[in-house]
């Protein structure tokens, strides 16, 4: 039986429903899957797709099929306006929903690991410790921080790296982080990181007056190119990334914790 809780994209939900269904009972078509549910039978494959979406009456209509409880319906009828929502601001708005939601029992959206991307600082103690021995002092973990956090919010970052094993508390104390690399993808932890990329990009605005021009290193540059051209300069900057992170692997002497913001945007309107 598919769990509901799992999904954070009602499209995969559904193709999911409807494989279980079909290996269970071989008569299960889309014909019958579409009549049984109320739904458009033309327009069912495309919304297994993702293609096309269910219509608020198709919405009540599966969830009456599907039999589902109130806080399953609740889920679902946000899991499509979730899917549904351009804005980004309407994403994490509805994403913070289903969060709560799943909070009434432990969920599968893990969302230890978006509070990890909502405050910058814990990715910056996560990088510090890998060069700063810490046994627990909160007050001097804070203090290393530019701009300083405070005591509780240190404590609060070290429990929520220890919580999602990224790091480790050896029997000495000592914190320890267990990897030097994450990654990301999914569409949810894209809507945490928008707020992270938010924080880390204003923290460059402030560099300017928190740093001399010797510890800093922010350039502008605006340029014209075509489609093709930006496909480049995307390969390019991925490659740089990726060196930038082989250095960072390897390096054995770091004293510091640095934040390297690649922002590349338009300034104008496609010329048609």
């Amino acid at each position: 039986m598919i769990d509901l809780f799992c999904y954070t994209d009602y499209c995969s939900y559904l193709r999911d429903f409807y494989n279980e269904r079909r290996k269970k009972y071989p008569f299960f078509s889309y014909r019958y899957f579409s009549r049984k549910a109320g739904l458009d039978a033309g327009n069912l494959v495309k919304i297994l797709q993702g293609k096309r979406h269910l219509s608020a009456a198709g919405v009540k209509r599966f969830i009456e099929y599907a039999k589902f409880s109130n806080r399953e319906a609740k889920y679902f009828e946000t899991l499509v306006q979730f899917k549904k929502a351009k804005r980004e601001q309407d994403n994490k708005v509805l994403f913070e929903k289903l969060m709560a939601i799943q909070r009434i029992d432990p969920c599968r959206l893990e969302p230890m690991q978006y509070e990890f991307y909502r405050e910058w600082y814990h990715t910056a103690i996560l990088a510090l410790l890998h060069i700063a021995p810490f046994k627990g002092n909160y007050k001097t973990l804070a203090s290393l921080l530019n701009p300083a956090i405070t005591i509780k919010q240190a404590k609060e970052s070290c429990e929520l790296l220890t919580g999602l094993n990224l790091v480790r508390r050896e029997t000495d104390g000592t914190f320890v982080p267990t990897s030097s690399m994450i990654t990301t993808g999914e569409r949810w932890k894209s809507i945490a990181i928008r707020a992270f990329q938010e924080q880390s990009i204003r923290l460059a605005g402030e560099a300017f007056d928190r740093y001399p021009q010797g510890e800093r290193d922010i350039s502008t540059v605006t340029i014209a190119v075509s489609r093709d051209d930006m496909d480049e300069i995307r390969r390019v900057t991925s490659e740089y990334r990726r060196t930038v992170l082989q250095i960072a692997s390897a390096s054995d002497r770091a004293d510091r914790v640095y934040q390297l913001n690649i922002q590349l945007f338009p300034l104008s309107v496609r010329k048609s």
